[in-house]
């Protein structure tokens, strides 16, 4: 990202979170928060059909941001956000309550002792019994659908102190009483979405590269007024006024170098850019 799109993000914050943004000291800390911001602005947009300058974003404490909607008051889409080192992500939806967690796959980590001090006792024996060759997978799948859950019932102010997420069965759980726990696959992060309600659609979109080009470029896609226009289209009105059926899960990565691929149904944008980290610290 470059410096002169950094600044063009950096005023698109709202007053509560210019303050935060401006209060980070970290170089890495303010990049994510900037991009977390503004990454959830282009998901909000696409579930809704606005343009993402009519996303508000309100700060509060101890709790996930608020959105304002001025042009659809009556929404109250449901979010959550999560950042693992580079890696920048958000899910969405119109009323689905959710929680995202991220985590970078680190082979290195000694993920028996840290399971044996923050794990229930009977998820550290599940841990222990998983084959040497995939306890760093199994490690990494229940530590973020533990963070993710926790998201979820903080938003819903429910119980926060979970207990074992491992069955009767020896399996980890894939549901429970109020939520529903999803994954995406992914080469270098483990992803965990957990949400009240089952879901019927699961979009990913994942970006390598966010400018004021695609800013403006979505402000010309979605004029205001065109969630009324898609409403009154049953291919579009399914999707754009039944929350149950779309949740939109977008990512970003921050790297000096990436390729270009794509992915069967979920769509994978990675360009070749540098990026220009200048000026910049963390969420």
């Amino acid at each position: 990202m470059r410096g002169d799109d950094i600044a063009f993000f950096a005023r698109q914050l709202g007053a509560g979170e210019a303050y935060r943004y401006a209060c980070f000291k970290r170089r890495e800390r303010k990049r994510q928060f900037l991009l977390g911001r503004i990454l959830l602005r282009f998901a909000v947009s696409s579930l809704v059909s606005s343009s993402p300058d009519r996303v508000g974003i309100v700060e509060r404490t101890g709790a996930a941001p608020q959105l304002v909607l001025p042009d659809y008051p009556s929404l109250q889409p449901r979010l959550s956000l999560s950042h693992s080192r580079d890696w920048v992500a958000c899910v969405v939806s119109s009323s689905v309550g959710l929680g995202i967690d991220i985590e970078v796959k680190d082979p290195t980590r000694d993920v028996l002792s840290i399971s044996q001090l923050v794990f229930h006792p009977n998820e550290y024996l599940w841990l222990c019994a998983q084959p040497e060759v995939a306890r760093g997978a199994a490690f990494y799948s229940l530590w973020s659908t533990r963070e993710a859950l926790y998201k979820l019932m903080s938003s819903l102010g429910g119980q926060t102190v979970l207990s074992s997420l491992v069955g009767a069965d020896g399996r980890l759980a894939a549901q429970g009483p109020g939520w529903y726990r999803y994954t995406l696959p992914h080469s270098a992060l483990m992803l965990a979405i957990c949400s009240d309600q089952p879901l019927s659609q699961l979009r990913k979109v994942e970006l390598t590269k966010l400018t004021r080009a695609d800013w403006l470029v979505a402000d010309r896609k979605f004029p205001v007024g065109t969630l009324d226009a898609l409403s009154e289209q049953s291919g579009h009105a399914r999707y754009v006024c039944s929350p149950r059926d779309l949740v939109s899960r977008y990512l970003i990565r921050q790297r000096w170098v990436v390729r270009s691929t794509t992915n069967n149904s979920c769509y994978l944008s990675r360009l070749i850019t540098p990026v220009d980290t200048t000026g910049l610290e963390k969420w």
